[in-house]
């Protein structure tokens, strides 16, 4: 019995540690800001954009714009990069979007606030939805903004998204 109470205990020191290490680090700036595990600085395009926070450690923060119909989302995505680049980043991110269903129809790479960025564009024609993902990479981590909203408006709500893509900065480089 008592080497019972001692793995019991053990196994959930484990999980409790293992899910410390797996968390996201938030710390807000402001009501529209914040900074993700002190490497990555965003911004959401304006107080009208409801912040709400998941359970998802690879998918923390979303953004999300209350109107009728299909609501116009961003989503904050950050996990372990692949590749050296921004850009190599930026194939891996393209592969889980058509795994999920999204036709890229074009990557564009940038450089804003002074680090690469790609620029990915694509349709999921069975969900009725345009997407603008930003791509950045620092030196272990990969960090996305997932932007979408109805094929139908996305004109009307790609300014915001092109707003909070550029807002991101890289404030640390993470190992």
């Amino acid at each position: 019995m008592k080497n019972i109470r001692i793995i019991l205990a053990a196994g959930i020191a484990l999980f409790v540690a293992i899910s410390t290490a797996h968390a996201v680090q938030i710390d807000w700036e402001g009501k529209n800001c914040l900074t993700i595990d002190s490497a990555f600085y965003v911004c959401k395009p304006d107080h009208k954009w409801d912040t709400q926070k998941t359970k998802e450690d690879h998918r923390p923060i979303k953004w999300v714009y209350h109107e009728e119909g299909a609501n116009p989302i961003i989503w904050l995505r950050y996990d372990d990069a692949t590749g050296k680049t921004a850009h190599d980043y930026a194939k891996f991110v393209k592969k889980d979007l058509e795994s999920r269903g999204i036709a890229v129809k074009s990557i564009k790479n940038e450089v804003i606030s002074g680090r690469n960025v790609s620029i990915i564009e694509g349709v999921n024609s069975g969900t009725n939805l345009r997407y603008q993902v930003g791509v950045w990479r620092n030196q272990a981590k990969g960090f996305n903004l997932e932007c979408s909203a109805s094929i139908d408006n996305f004109s009307e709500y790609q300014h915001h998204c092109r707003k909070a893509i550029e807002s991101v900065k890289i404030v640390n480089e993470t190992r």
